[in-house]
Parts: structure tokens; sequence; C-alpha cells
């Protein structure tokens, strides 16, 4: 139970950790504001709230509802890959070491080591279970625009330069989900090569800021 109770602090403070450097290394476009004048007090606080963020987007986010089902799991499915870590790298040191000091080291260098080697792996191996996850709920909570919004927004739909492309609009499966730009041939765009600055600015967002299109378009044309 001790060594459960002290892989539980040590996610915690990992992921508050991670959360700062997160924020400090940001470009000046994404950077949040506190981290453009960075204060010791600040930098504990944000550390210490670190699993708020995801909350906090959703509810400034056009569907709240689906933004909190998907904060969820981007809370709870790395603190629990964190803390099964931390908690191999005590068992390694206790199974090695009688003396404290030396657990306390190794589980230090452990976790450093781990944190560049071992991490990145065992994201990739957890892909499978976010992507089970996240299928029912985008089946519960599907991502729509409101047809006010619809008529309001700037947006490919209402715009002369829009063509279908089923590959990207699919709300589940398309590539508007995708982390890198696809292919120009790909997007909805008839004029996606002219207005590539858009689409580029639109692929570096994260999932969850994202709407189906890119929104306030310089290249905007309204459908008569």
């Amino acid at each position: 139970m001790t060594n459960l109770t002290i892989s539980l602090v040590l996610a915690y403070v990992l992921l508050g950790v991670s959360q700062v450097t997160e924020d400090l290394a940001a470009d000046p476009l994404s950077k949040p504001m506190w981290a453009l004048r960075p204060t010791f007090g600040k930098m504990l606080l944000i550390a210490a709230t670190w699993f708020t963020r995801p909350f906090v987007d959703a509810g400034h986010s056009q569907q709240v509802a689906r933004g909190i089902a998907f904060a969820i799991p981007k809370v709870i499915l790395p603190f629990a890959m964190v803390v099964m870590f931390s908690w191999v790298c005590i068992i390694a040191a206790e199974y090695w070491f009688d003396n404290l000091p030396l657990q306390i080291l190794t589980v230090a260098v452990l976790l450093i080591i781990g944190g560049r080697v071992v991490m990145p792996w065992v994201s990739l191996l957890m892909m499978p279970v976010s992507w089970l996850i996240a299928l029912p709920l985008d089946w519960l909570f599907p991502l729509k625009e409101s047809d006010n919004a619809k008529k309001a927004l700037r947006w490919c739909k209402n715009c002369e330069h829009h063509k279908p492309s089923a590959r990207y609009e699919d709300i589940i499966g398309g590539s508007w989900r995708a982390e890198a730009m696809p292919r120009i041939s790909e997007l909805p765009c008839d004029i996606a090569a002219e207005a590539l600055d858009v689409w580029e600015r639109y692929f570096s967002l994260e999932l969850n800021h994202r709407a189906l299109y890119p929104k306030d378009c310089p290249y905007f044309e309204r459908r008569t």
C-alpha cells in the first residue's frame, strides 16, 4: 500500500511538472497567459491543478458535454500510466538495494531514463485503448454545429470554394482528426494550395481545439 501511495504522489507531481514545462515551451501563439510572465507561485498553481486543464478547455468549447466526456480519459489514462511506471521503478529499486538513499536515487534515475525511453513506447501501446474509449464517446457525443452557427460562421460549408471530401469530413474517422495535414487533394477546398497557411495553422491545433473546418478563413467567399 505504501508503494502505491508513493506512486500516486509521484505521478501527480510529475504530471504537474510536465504541464508547467509544456506551457513554458509552447510557441508564442499558443502559450497560455500565465507563461508569458511566469512566476514561481504561478508555476506551483499550474502544477497543482494540471488535471483541470482539459475540463477548462471543455468549458470553453462549443459542445461542453462532449469536451468533458473526452477530458475524463485524457486525465485518467496518462495518470494511470505514470502511476504504473512509478510503481515498477519503486519495486525494482527495493529489489536491487536495501539502502534507502540508494533506493531513492535508483527511482529517480529510472524515472528520468524511463521518461525519455520507456514512456513514449508505453504511450504507443496505449493508443488502441484510447481509440476504444474514443469510439463510444464519439457515438454518444457526436461533433456537430448548430444551424445558427452554420449560417453565421465563415466556414467551409458556406464558402464558394468548398468541395465535398468524404475522406476528410467523416465525423468519426475523417482526416480532419489527423495530427499531420493530409494531402492537399484531400482537403475540402478548391483553393487549398492558395490557402495553405490557413490549413497549416488549423492542423497545428490540438484536436480538442478544432471544429470540423477552419474558422474565419481570410479566403472565405460566401456561397450565393
